[in-house]
Formats: C-alpha cells, sequence, structure tokens
C-alpha cells in the first residue's frame, strides 16, 4: 500500500474523478481517495510514476506521500490552507459590506441613505468595483472551476463559477443597457459577492475542522519518545530514537520512557501500561517480560533487546491506525462519493431544463435566468459528499484527543 498526496481536489466529485483515473489503470487493486486530508492510498503492482501520470492527466498535482510517522507531525500544511481561506474571507467580508450597504441598507430605516447612490448608474459601478475586488481573492473558485471542465469533469466550484458568472454577465449587460438608456436596469452584483463570500466561509470552517483533528493526532505523536539510552562498548549512549536498530540493547530507569517494544533481558521494574490496557495499576517485568514503547517506567531498572523500532512499534501502529481511518472509507462514504461525482452535472441540467422550462410557460428571459441561476446556486455546497467523510474525520480526531489525554494524564 503507498500514500499519496493529492492537490486540488474541492469536493466529493473530485474524489470520484481522482478514484475514477487510478482505477482504470491496468494493475491497480484497490485505491482509496480522502478529501478531508488530501490523501490516497493505492494497492498495486505497478510503478508510482504511472499513477502520479494518471492523477494529474485527470487535473490534479499528485506525489508520493514519503514523510515518515515520526516525522509527520512537524509538517502541517493544513494551517497554511486555513490562515488562506480565513484572509480571504475576511477580505471579502470587507468589500461585501458596502455592496450589502447599498442593497440591503435602504431596508432598515436606522440606515442613513446616500443620495448619489440612488442613480441607477452610479450605483451600477459602485457595486461592479467590489464585486471585481471580491472575485479577484476567491479566483481559485474559477479557476478550479473551469480546470475541471477543460480535463472533461465537472465539481462544486463548477457550480459556484457558473452560477457567478451568469448573474455577472447578466448584470453587466443590465448596466450596459441602463447607459444606454435603453432599460431600466436590475443588478444581482451583490448576489456574486454574497455566493463568493459564503463559499469561502464555508471552505474555511471545513479547513478548520480538518485542522483540528489533525492537531489531536499530532498530540499523539508528541507522546513518542524523542531519545534512547542504548549500551554499547560497556557504555550507556543517549542517542536519537530515529537511531535504534532491531536488537540494540537499551536502558530504561525509573521515570524514564520506554523508547521501543522490547524484551526484558536484565533487570526488573514497574511498568505503567494504562495508555494501552487502561489499567491503572503498574505491570511488575523481569527478565524474559515483553515491553511496550511509550510507556512509562514508575519504579526499577532494565536493560531490553529492541524487538519492533520506529513505525512498527505498537504505538506508531496505534497512530497509523488513527490515520488511516481518514482515508479509508466506509461502504455509506464510499455510496456518497458515488452518488456526488453525478452530482454537478444533473444539477447544471436541471437548471438548463429550469431555464427552458420558464421560457415555454411564457415567463420572460429575466425570470427564467433568474431561477435557473437560483438552482446553480442553492446546490452549492454538495453536504452529502463533505458530511459523511468529515464527520468520519472529526470522530477520528477526537477518538485520537482522548487517547492523548489518557496517556498524558496517566504518565
Amino acid at each position: 500500500m503507498t500514500d499519496f498526496k493529492v492537490k486540488g481536489m474541492s469536493c466529493a466529485a473530485c474524489v470520484a474523478r481522482v478514484e475514477k483515473a487510478v482505477k482504470n489503470i491496468e494493475g491497480v487493486k484497490n485505491v482509496s481517495v480522502s478529501l478531508m486530508t488530501a490523501s490516497m492510498q493505492v494497492e498495486s503492482d505497478i510503478p508510482n510514476e504511472k499513477i502520479i501520470d494518471a492523477v494529474v492527466s485527470a487535473g490534479y498535482a499528485c506525489e508520493v506521500d514519503n514523510k515518515d510517522t515520526l516525522n509527520s507531525a512537524h509538517e502541517n500544511p493544513l494551517l497554511d490552507e486555513f490562515l488562506n481561506l480565513r484572509k480571504r474571507f475576511t477580505l471579502s467580508l470587507i468589500f461585501l459590506l458596502p455592496i450589502l450597504y447599498v442593497t440591503m441598507g435602504v431596508h432598515f430605516l436606522s440606515f442613513p441613505s446616500i443620495e448619489l447612490l440612488n442613480n441607477k448608474i452610479f450605483n451600477g459601478f459602485y457595486q461592479i468595483i467590489f464585486v471585481i475586488a471580491i472575485v479577484f481573492i476567491n479566483r481559485k473558485i474559477f479557476i478550479n472551476g473551469l480546470k475541471g471542465v477543460a480535463h472533461g469533469s465537472t465539481n462544486m466550484d463548477t457550480l459556484v463559477a457558473l452560477g457567478c458568472l451568469a448573474s455577472f454577465s447578466f448584470s453587466l449587460v443590465q448596466l450596459i443597457l441602463c447607459v444606454l438608456q435603453k432599460d431600466s436596469g436590475y443588478f444581482y452584483f451583490e448576489s456574486v459577492g454574497m455566493i463568493l463570500t459564503l463559499m469561502t466561509m464555508g471552505k474555511m470552517l471545513e479547513a478548520k475542522s480538518k485542522l483540528k483533528t489533525t492537531n489531536s493526532l499530532e498530540s499523539l505523536y508528541k507522546l513518542l519518545p524523542q531519545t534512547a539510552i542504548l549500551q554499547r562498548d560497556d557504555k550507556e549512549i543517549e542517542v536519537p530514537i530515529d537511531e535504534v536498530k532491531v536488537g540494540d540493547i537499551f536502558i530504561v530507569k525509573s521515570g524514564a520512557l520506554v523508547p521501543v517494544d522490547g524484551t526484558v533481558i536484565e533487570g526488573s521494574g514497574n511498568i505503567n501500561e494504562s495508555s494501552f490496557t487502561g489499567e491503572s495499576i503498574p505491570v511488575s517485568k523481569i527478565e524474559g517480560s515483553k515491553i511496550i514503547g511509550s510507556t512509562t517506567c514508575i519504579s526499577g531498572y532494565v536493560k531490553c533487546r529492541a524487538d519492533s523500532v520506529g513505525n512498527d512499534t505498537m504505538f506508531s501502529k496505534i497512530i497509523e491506525l488513527v490515520k488511516n481511518t481518514s482515508i479509508t472509507k466506509a461502504p455509506i462514504a464510499r455510496l456518497a462519493d458515488q452518488i456526488s461525482g453525478i452530482f454537478v452535472p444533473v444539477v447544471i441540467g436541471i437548471a438548463l431544463i429550469t431555464l427552458v422550462v420558464w421560457l415555454l410557460l411564457g415567463a420572460d428571459f429575466y425570470f427564467a435566468l433568474t431561477a435557473c441561476i437560483s438552482v446553480l446556486v442553492i446546490s452549492c455546497p454538495c453536504a452529502l459528499g463533505l458530511a459523511t467523510p468529515a464527520s468520519i474525520m472529526v470522530g477520528s480526531g477526537v477518538a485520537a484527543k482522548k487517547e492523548y489525554c489518557s496517556a498524558h494524564l496517566k504518565r
């Protein structure tokens, strides 16, 4: 099983497309993609480069995840993603408020009106300036949406981009007709700004949820011992934990953490294994007893032979299981992905049908287009594709946090 990092996914439809692209490769036995962790696990007998090429051809960036379990806690790209989205949301909201003042403020008696803004043409240009700023701040939504179309696929950003472009184009035409004094003009610029701002807020909250979960997982990494005392040439030498090899003789003193899994070959001691067993009473260890890494020596002095090191220790495997819970999928999550894979094109089709039906029923183009845009916008984001993986990931994060608190307090 090989781990990959996939960048550029924005919704469950992206997940379905990546999985389909990899599954179509001959020699791939199993593939699982996680939107929450932007990762992919592939079981295959083919070179990694072939898998990466398939993902890139589908329109996403991909690379092998070579991070070691012991060191992966030191890097967290989700923090950069959350900070970037929070900055985008803040700036979008700042530019949105002046638009809402002139479009919504009139409905509140306490809002003073600005006489100049009562001029339809000036009002239109006033709104378009702020909307262009919001579009520029959130240009990534349009880039991702149009990139998906270019690669023959659609995603949630595609719906947002289409809805916003339709609203903006219609409002721009109305403004031009107003300038030419051929129409009174009715604008939807504030809808474009509102949609983009709310979408960015949703992405920010999603990133925050993922960040909290990974922080809980990182708390478990902090419980891993960082050093070990080895016996070499009848001397005790403290070395970094990643230098410990299978067969090395290590020493655990009273009050110290057991660095790796091993077997006691000399001495005796009482070990607190409550972080694994839940039993608060220390376990007595004598010659021949098995000892578990990341447990605490309450009293005594033991000399042990290393049996499992690095990612092969029991505690590291527990962390890896928690980590993989966010990648592997329950049957309900796979069903959600299958539905989400066809959700976007179905919504676009329904929107076009809505436009045509209203025109056939005799409604004017203005009303029909409004209904069409409403269908596009109201379908974003796809709660079905986000709720299931998000709930699984948050649940895993809560479990990881409780495990950390339990182990940390008992130490």
